[in-house]
Parts: C-alpha cells; sequence; structure tokens
C-alpha cells in the first residue's frame, strides 16, 4: 500500500511541475506540433511517458493506456510510435533547456 501512495505523490508532483512549462510554445518551436493536436497532445505524450518509465511497463501499447487514463482519449499504439521522432526530439530539448535553466537559478 505504501508503495502505491509513494507512486500516486510522485504523479501528482510530475503533473504539477510539467503544468508549468510551456509546451505549446516549445512544441510549435521545434516543429513538433503544427496545429491543435487532435489526440495526442505534447503535455499529456510528456507525462506519460514518465508514468510508464516510473512503473517500467515501457511498451507502446502501455503508454498509448496511460494517455488514454490522462486524456480520456482513445489512441493506438502505432499513433504514440508516428509521434516519436526528430520533432519530438528538438521538443524534449526544448523541455529540457527550460528545466535545467529555471533550477540553475532556483540554486544559489
Amino acid at each position: 500500500m505504501a508503495a502505491k501512495s509513494t507512486t500516486q505523490k510522485y504523479e501528482k508532483n510530475i503533473n504539477k511541475k510539467l503544468q508549468e512549462i510551456p509546451h505549446t510554445k516549445f512544441a510549435k518551436k521545434s516543429g513538433f506540433s503544427k496545429r491543435k493536436a487532435k489526440k495526442i497532445e505534447p503535455k499529456n505524450l510528456l507525462l506519460s511517458f514518465f508514468l510508464i518509465a516510473m512503473y517500467g511497463n515501457n511498451t507502446l501499447s502501455n503508454w498509448a493506456s496511460e494517455i488514454f487514463v490522462i486524456s480520456k482519449k482513445t489512441v493506438s499504439k502505432q499513433a504514440v510510435d508516428k509521434r516519436i521522432n526528430s520533432r519530438f526530439c528538438g521538443y524534449l530539448n526544448f523541455v529540457l533547456q527550460w528545466i535545467f535553466k529555471r533550477e540553475a537559478s532556483t540554486d544559489k
């Protein structure tokens, strides 16, 4: 039972931290999003990735299932696979840079 509550605590903390990131700006800047997302939003793709990594369930099927849990939109593993590309890497690069800059400015 303690492991479940710890996982839920991490999940809430990750979600809270991800809310602060300007996902739309970074997704557009990297070319990952060219128009409004219909099913897979950049923020949900990133959050679901952290959650499956935390649980150790690293498959495209589990990733698609986690996106469904977050967004309540059915997504196939093939759709997730199509979104993992160089533009997604660019988006992740912008997100990581933003996080590191923010953490560096608060560590004094």
